[in-house]
């Protein structure tokens, strides 16, 4: 038997992934001067503390900032500041930050660009002729059931990046039927990221991985 740390520890190590390098110059986050750690909400008539509001809204963690500086920071359901947690959809905001950085470096032209101008797999597929724009607004145009019940696309894509096989995500967003013309209707897809992970890094010639830690981590300290 593992404790749940290690065992989390396991899991993240063992599917593919990445480093993101850290900087020379870490920044760190000082608590600030005004404390937060007796914050109470009022909910039913009652005061309730934060942990009572993470307990009942079964929280990992809260973070609050103040120019920059920890007015308050608490950790639920048996997490700490040491456990790695998948980072779910800030990793799509992230993967969209990339992609302003590749157009502000002019690695990426417009917006209006295609993908497949970018990554060529993607012609002959749903995704021939979507733009970046379109991709970014998950409004492709391209099927997708975000359900996430291990029988929708979700379960798909787990299965598709559990094969280590390289090029596998791309061709799981091939293998997509077109379900309406692009630009017409949102329709949330996590697959879209990793077509503008594709593109980011077809454009930029780096990993995604080197890519932020050049554009994000390092300049912000992380």
């Amino acid at each position: 038997m593992t404790s749940d740390t290690q065992t989390n520890r396991a899991t993240f190590r063992d599917w593919p992934h990445r480093i993101i390098r850290r900087s020379d110059t870490v920044r760190p986050l000082p608590p600030h001067t005004r404390s937060l750690a007796d914050l109470t909400v009022e909910l039913d008539g009652r005061g309730l503390s934060v942990s009572d509001c993470m307990t009942r809204c079964r929280t990992v963690g809260v973070l609050i900032l103040k120019d920059g500086e920890i007015a308050l920071e608490r950790y639920g359901m048996e997490s700490g500041p040491g456990r790695r947690r998948a980072g779910y959809s800030i990793t799509k905001s992230i993967v969209a930050t990339l992609v302003g950085a590749a157009l502000h470096d002019g690695a990426i032209g417009r917006l209006d660009d295609c993908c497949d101008l970018y990554v060529p797999r993607l012609r002959g597929s749903a995704y021939e002729g979507v733009t970046v724009r379109n991709a970014m607004r998950m409004c492709s145009g391209v099927a997708w059931d975000e359900e996430g019940d291990g029988r929708a696309d979700t379960g798909r894509l787990q299965l598709t990046w559990a094969s280590r096989q390289p090029g596998s995500m791309l061709d799981l967003a091939c293998s997509l039927p077109r379900a309406q013309p692009q630009g017409t209707l949102f329709n949330y897809s996590t697959v879209e990221s990793c077509v503008l992970g594709a593109v980011v890094a077809a454009a930029t010639g780096q990993t995604l991985a080197d890519y932020c830690a050049e554009k994000i981590w390092w300049p912000a300290g992380m």
